[in-house]
């Protein structure tokens, strides 16, 4: 995770980061032109697409990388569940679909 943060627990600074996101999106929609002033206080960069790649790759990158991997270490369940639902969709896809093609004057009830 990033540098310099008041906290020292990946934790805590996904929370930080987070809170940054939000503020960030609350401001830019109350302002949209304060999305400049977040850039040209974090970055030195002129252009404010360089300044926000910069805060995108400190701030942002490492923020989503810890989300992933949290997700990926924790949720082995969650996994085998999602993989669960897409067999039970699919089946239920091709049970619905023939039952359409079967009586299609009547498809939309079935």
């Amino acid at each position: 995770m990033p540098g310099i943060w008041c906290s020292r627990t990946e934790e805590g600074l996904a929370t930080l980061i987070w809170r940054l996101i939000q503020d960030v999106a609350n401001n830019e929609a109350a302002n949209p032109s304060s999305s400049w002033r977040i850039t040209s206080g974090y970055s030195n960069k002129r252009n404010i697409q360089d300044g926000w790649r910069e805060f995108a790759e400190d701030i942002l990158q490492p923020f989503f990388d810890y989300l992933s991997k949290r997700v990926g270490a924790e949720s082995s369940i969650l996994h085998t569940l999602e993989r669960y639902r897409a067999r039970i969709e699919w089946f239920d896809r091709e049970e619905l679909y023939t039952g359409f093609e079967a009586d299609r004057a009547n498809g939309e009830e079935v």
